[in-house]
């Protein structure tokens, strides 16, 4: 799982940053690979949000529920929930939190997002097929104190076209509203120096200022290790840890 922690600031603290297209990186928090759920459960002040490739959710919803009971993230997003509408939404409910997905079917793909029920934000409506092979779920956060917070799980099938951020690009574009941004999901592309400079998905990040904050392996196999669930924010200043926590619920940390 991938997460991130912040705490509050006040309005004088939050002001909008310059856009510039060849603005580097900015300086956020610090990594902390090796905090645990109970750890991350401990942090009683601002906002928590963590995702994770659970590759099929429903066999895995007694977990998920203890894990969200356990962190106490304030938003969770999920890729690869494998889900249909054969599926009720009483069999994924948790009573602390309201649940959004988008589902594609029982043998792969699709996206959630579970939110704490005290939190105020918004589903964010859009053209889902504009932004195919990719599938996406946004809500927009409104934190006291805080500019508003557009936070999103995506997953990008395998083998899909790098033009694919192209039309990521354009959807946030069209959804953000000027808002700060937590992207988060399964991209299916290791990040690498190499991939940080594709021509297609350097304007991805530059266009909204995005810094890639995880660093170690979210899915390891045999005969690889890469970083191919990614975390992405414009605002890496306001957030004081992130990292990976390993799971064991499916075969991505």
């Amino acid at each position: 799982m991938n997460f991130l922690v912040n705490l509050p600031q006040s309005p004088s603290k939050s002001k909008v940053p310059k856009k510039s297209a060849h603005q580097p990186p900015r300086k956020g928090g610090k990594p902390a690979d090796t905090l645990s759920i109970e750890d991350i459960g401990k942090v009683h002040k601002g906002l928590k949000i963590g995702h994770l490739n659970i590759r099929s959710l429903l066999p895995k919803i007694d977990q998920l529920r203890y894990l969200l009971a356990t962190s106490k993230l304030h938003v969770f997003a999920l890729s690869e929930i494998w889900l249909d509408a054969s599926v009720e939404n009483s069999e994924l409910a948790n009573n602390s939190y309201v649940l959004y997905h988008s589902d594609r079917n029982r043998h792969g793909g699709g996206v959630a997002i579970y939110v704490k029920q005290n939190i105020n934000h918004k589903i964010i409506n859009f053209d889902k097929e504009s932004l195919l092979p990719l599938e996406g779920l946004f809500i927009s956060l409104n934190l006291p104190n805080r500019r508003p917070l557009l936070t999103g799980a995506i997953y990008r099938p395998p083998n899909s076209t790098t033009t694919s951020f192209g039309k990521l690009t354009s959807v946030i574009k069209e959804i953000s509203g000027g808002c700060d941004l937590v992207i988060t999901g399964d991209v299916n592309m290791a990040w690498t120096k190499t991939d940080q400079k594709n021509p297609e998905v350097r304007p991805f990040l530059y266009t909204f200022q995005l810094n890639q904050l995880i660093s170690t392996a979210t899915r390891i196999t045999e005969s690889s290790s890469t970083i191919i669930d990614w975390l992405c924010v414009n605002r890496p200043e306001n957030f004081t840890h992130y990292g990976s926590v390993p799971l064991g619920l499916s075969d991505h940390n």
